[in-house]
């Protein structure tokens, strides 16, 4: 079901193609036929029957259409919507008259706005009355009227055309037949689509934005300040405010003419056969009864599971995410209501007031079923409508069921309670008992093939369920047909010829008329029926068994002919062994995929029969053939299956088993039948084996050739046929030697070299030698050339560093030589001798030198011989400004270097010197490079103290630079006094580290409450550096006791000025003679703080002070106050003082 605005009027969303009538307790029925195109009935109650307000800007008035198409209104009229010609709120329905007092009549639809309503009348003119602030009635003015006026064009005569109207806010849509859309009223939106943003008094028409109509529309919906326009391809086009995306083309932005709904791809939604538009939602029925919705959704009223705003649509799901399937989809103002085939409700969004119809006033995101009262799904509902707070059903019994908002009583349930299931509207619809016609069901244009009687069956239906009777209407080519009067069956009288057409124009098109009846007044319609040509089939002309030969691919040239002529398509139909073949589509070849082997029978049947079945199209017929292909043996060649090529060893007589096969089983016959080399062998007949009539000698070949290669040919036979085959026979030399090792078993090599030994070995054969390692004492440390035998060590040997196992500098490794056949082995040793080693530097070559000083490096060097080394210096840039120490290779400046004088030859504190180092017999030279790097004293700073208590503090201090030095020593001075500093008195040397960083150190053994100052300190090479001063008070050790307390006259008992009397305990706690217990508190000035239980801390004054508990055991403890900027608390559990840094 529909809504108008959640007025008074419901647009009644039932099934398409399902007629419905309707009756009211008036006399005269009213009856309401559906559109063929879309299933959406406009429904609008009489006086007596369903009575609906709605509630918005205001508004609250009611409409009612009679059946004789008068109107009766009541209800707010403020603005003279009710159209009786007074602005008088009226409480009972009073007539709608025009200007001259006239009933207005021949109205057939009507929508209503918040404060005005629209009439269509069935001459296709459109009257309106009420608010026109905006010129939503179309009469070119902006004054409100209290009688019916008709909407004008812009040239002053009243609008016509006009198939539909929907009311908006304040603007108005016209649906004319031509399917052309025109808009009225406020238009700050471009609600109105005609490409402005400007208020119109006249309909203006609906355009794209390039100023070209909008046509083609056959369902239009207009809410708030936007429209919704639906056309005839299925596509929806929106226009106006699109604040939450409602018009669904995928943007917020608002727009002056219509735009496409698109999905999330930006594909055009499509399918679409209702619309429906909420107050900031829109909601679309597809034709396979999917829904889909747009816009806002903080109530959940698209049903998409959220309460995400959507510019593009998406489809509605009930709870457990299953898309929604609809035959009816509307839109309230902020909730949706869909109906299914099945007769069941489904609701979503906004439920403040029951709207949902589910029991409950919960909003939901998803489609729930509507429920009666007992709980029940609700069913049996023909038709929906969606108001702005409620919702309305009709069943298909003919009553009415409504929900929710009912403050003006429109659930029409004699109440104002709003409701959360279905109740019954008093004095409802009801089932019609009058006659109403039948009404033609079945198509009235078909096409029948020739040569066939059946034509049509004619349907109809009646609202009434009458019995039909059917009929031929004289006229036409009726005198052709056969009707039957209960079926409606239409037959030929003869099976009409397309070759020879007889309709009365002398074609293959026939025309009559056809009546049906109730028992009234026939009703006719008029049936066109063409004959259509038959296809003639082609006809196979090939036969449907053949023989071929085994071994070729051909089977037959199947061939068809076709009456028509036309080019034939050939196919494989089936057929058991249809895999084997294929046939050329054109020309009908049949041929198999591999050549048949009748020795090797693949048929399935295993006959060498091969089943196959064909077909042929000419495009309209297809006809097919079976066809069998039999197989013939044919006699075959014999094959070879062994080789060509064979190789033997020298002496040996067999040289190659010929083997030789026959398809047709018969068993070969072998011979020799020419070749180079025949007459030196033979074969035997049966077997095929060749062999040498003598051994042949390697050394001394005795093929033609003289290559030891030898030619022949063999020949296989099955008495018919023959095959020959040329056959190579290769012989090979037998090894005879072993090699022998030509180079000692012994040699030398010096020190500090890899290469051990050329290892030589030769073979009579001549065959090639590969040399390996084989064992030895020493073998790990060798590798061998397998190609060359070259010996070499892994790492070349120290004379000095004996490596052999033996500890004699004789390496003992064993070696082989390889021909393949015979491997021989020689023991080797290798005696590493010595030879001179020359010095090495062991320093690095750059190094760096604090300025001041005259030690620049220690050169180092070493000698394997252990021989002395003497250093001297050799050149360099700045030779001239070092001295070396000639045994130790001490490296000296002359003078200290000064970083801010610089003294190299660059001038940069880069100063190089060549230094030489001799062992007697070899000299080695190395360039050093010595950088001198500034020094300076370091930078420290002072910390402020931490963790001070009444004996001790952590003293806290940083060396932010060493001063380009290594060997920070770091410390505190503290002392009593400000400024504490080396060498005075009273001042204690705490060390800290040495280094760079933070450093602390803890002090103990203070006084308390004293005031301590300390700083740090940090010194290098430079001399010493100060932090700031800082200072620090420990904490005093404070008791709890009494102020100008005197002793009384009792022992114990105590006098206080202005306290009065009362003892004190040993503990600390005191009996006051008024107060009980009491706990007292030194405080810094006069006054004593008291605890008293159940009252707190008091002070002398009464006034009531904070106390702390400290948890983790520490129990009550009494804030102090600041004390020399520390805040201190005392603790009475552990009778101590503390401090925020030692709790």
């Amino acid at each position: 079901m529909g809504k108008t605005d959640n007025l008074s009027c419901y647009r009644i969303g039932i099934p398409k193609d399902a007629p419905i009538t309707f009756s009211y307790l008036k006399p005269a029925p009213f009856r309401f036929p559906l559109p063929v195109s879309r299933g959406i009935l406009w429904l609008v109650p009489v006086l007596v029957l369903l009575v609906s307000v709605t509630v918005l800007r205001g508004g609250n008035h009611s409409v009612y259409l009679k059946s004789d198409g008068t109107l009766m209104a009541m209800g707010q009229n403020t603005y003279g919507q009710l159209g009786d010609g007074s602005t008088t709120d009226r409480s009972s329905p009073v007539q709608v008259v025009d200007s001259l007092g006239n009933p207005l009549s021949g109205v057939v639809g009507s929508s209503t706005g918040p404060n005005y309503t629209v009439y269509l009348k069935s001459d296709g003119t459109v009257w309106a009355v009420g608010m026109n602030s905006y010129g939503q009635l179309g009469d070119g003015t902006k004054t409100p009227r209290s009688n019916p006026e008709p909407v004008l064009d812009s040239s002053g005569n009243a609008l016509s055309g006009v198939v539909g109207v929907s009311a908006g806010g304040e603007h108005t849509v016209f649906l004319k037949a031509d399917g052309t859309v025109w808009a009225t009223g406020y238009n700050a939106f471009g609600q109105l689509g005609d490409g402005t943003t400007t208020d119109r008094l006249y309909p203006v028409q609906v355009t794209y934005a390039g100023g070209f109509a909008l046509t083609e529309i056959v369902g239009v919906s207009a809410f708030g300040n936007h429209t919704v326009f639906l056309k005839n391809d299925g596509t929806v086009w929106t226009v106006g405010k699109n604040y939450y995306g409602q018009l669904g083309d995928g943007t917020t932005t608002d727009r002056s003419n219509p735009v496409q709904v698109v999905d999330a791809v930006g594909a055009p939604l499509s399918s679409v056969v209702s619309v429906s538009g909420g107050s900031y939602h829109s909601v679309f029925l597809k034709s396979d009864g999917s829904v889909w919705a747009v816009g806002r959704n903080d109530y959940g009223q698209l049903g998409d599971g959220t309460s995400t705003y959507r510019s593009n649509p998406v489809q509605v799901v009930d709870a457990v995410g299953t898309p929604l399937s609809s035959i009816v989809a509307v839109a309230g103002s902020n909730h949706s209501v869909f109906l299914k085939s099945d007769g069941s409700v489904w609701t979503v969004g906004l439920n403040n007031a029951g709207q949902l119809g589910d029991g409950t006033t919960s909003d939901r995101n998803h489609a729930e079923r509507v429920k009666d009262a007992l709980g029940n799904p609700l069913t049996l509902v023909a038709g929906i409508a969606a108001g702005n707070a409620h919702t309305i059903l009709l069943k298909s019994d003919g009553t009415v069921w409504a929900t929710g908002y009912n403050f003006n009583g429109q659930l029409g349930d004699g109440t104002n309670v709003n409701r959360s299931n279905p109740v019954q509207v008093a004095t409802q619809v009801q089932r019609l008992t009058e006659e109403f016609p039948p009404y033609f069901v079945s198509v009235a244009t078909v096409s029948v093939p020739e040569n066939q009687t059946l034509a049509v069956d004619v349907n109809a239906s009646d609202p009434d369920g009458d019995t039909l009777v059917y009929s031929l209407i004289p006229g036409g080519d009726s005198s052709k047909f056969y009707l039957n009067t209960s079926s409606g069956g239409l037959t030929f009288q003869s099976p009409p010829d397309f070759e020879n057409p007889d309709s009365v124009a002398g074609s293959n098109t026939y025309t009559l008329t056809v009546g049906v009846t109730d028992g009234t007044a026939p009703v006719t319609q008029s049936l066109t029926i063409s004959v259509t040509d038959l296809n003639d089939p082609p006809a196979f002309t090939s036969p449907a068994t053949i023989s071929v030969p085994e071994n070729q691919t051909l089977a037959i040239d199947v061939n068809a002919s076709d009456p028509e002529g036309t080019a034939l398509v050939y196919a494989l139909a089936g057929g058991a062994d249809q895999g084997r073949f294929s046939i050329d589509s054109s020309t009908g070849v049949l041929t198999f995929k591999t050549p048949p082997d009748y020795e090797a029978n693949a048929s399935v049947a295993g006959d060498n029969a091969y089943a196959v079945t064909v077909e042929t199209t000419d495009g309209v017929s297809t006809v097919g053939q079976s066809l069998v292909v039999n197989i013939v043996n044919v006699n075959e060649t014999p094959g070879v299956l062994s080789g060509a090529v064979a190789v033997m060893a020298e002496n040996l007589t067999v040289a190659l088993d010929v083997n030789g096969s026959d398809p047709d089983g018969t068993s070969p016959v072998y011979s020799l039948s020419g070749g180079a080399d025949a007459a030196a062998f033979s074969i035997n007949a049966a077997t095929g084996i060749l062999s040498f009539l003598s051994p042949p000698d390697y050394e001394s070949p005795g093929s033609v050739a003289g290559n030891n290669a030898y030619a022949v040919t063999v020949r296989i036979s099955d008495g018919s046929l023959f095959v020959d085959q040329a056959v190579s026979v290769t012989v090979t030399d037998l090894n005879e030697y072993a090699p022998v090792f030509t180079t000692s078993a012994s040699s030398s090599a010096p020190e500090n070299l890899t290469f051990a030994l050329d290892v030589n070995a030769t073979d009579a054969d001549g065959d090639s030698l590969i040399y390996s390692l084989a064992g030895g004492a020493d073998e790990a440390k060798f590798s061998i050339d397998p190609v060359s035998g070259v010996l070499r060590f892994v790492n070349p040997p120290d004379f000095e560093a004996n490596g052999s196992v033996a500890g004699d500098n004789a390496y003992l490794v064993t070696v082989q030589a390889d021909d393949g056949f015979y491997p021989v082995t020689q023991a080797v040793t290798v005696t590493v001798t010595n030879r001179p080693d020359p010095p090495v530097f062991t320093s690095p070559v750059a190094v760096d030198a604090y300025e001041n000083q005259v030690v620049a490096l220690d050169a180092n060097a070493t000698d394997d011989d252990g021989d002395a080394l003497v250093y001297s210096l050799a050149g360099g840039a700045d030779q001239d400004k070092f001295e070396i120490n000639s045994t130790s290779g001490l490296l000296r400046f002359k003078t200290p270097p000064d970083y801010e004088n610089p003294g190299d030859a660059d001038a940069n504190n880069s100063y190089e010197a060549l230094v030489r180092v001799a062992d007697g017999t070899f000299l080695r030279h190395l360039t050093f490079s010595i950088t001198v790097t500034d020094v300076f004293r370091p930078i420290v700073e002072t910390r402020p103290a931490e963790s001070v208590g009444a004996d001790s503090a952590v003293l806290k201090g940083e060396v932010m630079d060493g001063g380009g030095a290594a060997g920070v020593t770091s410390g505190f001075l503290l002392s009593l006094d400000p400024d504490p500093r080396f060498l005075q008195t009273g001042v204690t040397d705490l060390t800290g580290g040495i280094d760079t960083g933070a450093f602390s150190v803890t002090a103990s053994g203070l006084v308390a409450g004293k005031k301590y100052y300390f700083r740090a300190y940090a010194i290098n090479g430079e001399g010493i550096s100060y932090g700031s001063d800082v200072h620090f008070t420990t904490i005093a050790d404070l008791q709890p006791g009494w102020i100008g307390a005197t002793p009384g006259a009792t022992k114990d008992w105590w006098t206080s000025p202005w306290l009065g009397r009362f003892f004190q305990s040993s503990n600390g706690w005191v009996l006051h003679e008024k107060l009980g217990w009491v706990f007292p508190v030194r405080s810094p000035s006069a006054g004593v703080w008291l605890w008293l239980d159940g009252v707190g801390w008091l002070w002398t004054d009464d006034k009531v002070y904070p106390f702390l508990y400290g948890e983790g055991g520490v129990g009550w403890l009494y804030f102090f106050g600041l004390h020399d900027g520390t805040r201190l608390f005392y603790d009475y559990q552990l009778k101590k003082w503390r401090t925020v840094q030692n709790p």
